[in-house]
């Protein structure tokens, strides 16, 4: 049983044996301020 006074992350909870499938991970486009297209 938890107390309330006790802080948990949230990746506690979190089975170890998942992990990120990378394949699926999007290609990085605005990975600066520069490349962030301009709305007017």
């Amino acid at each position: 049983m938890l107390r309330r006074s006790t802080i948990h992350l949230a990746s506690e909870g979190v089975d170890r044996t998942w992990s990120m499938r990378r394949s699926f991970k999007s290609p990085n486009y605005t990975g600066e301020w520069s490349d962030l297209p301009v709305v007017s």
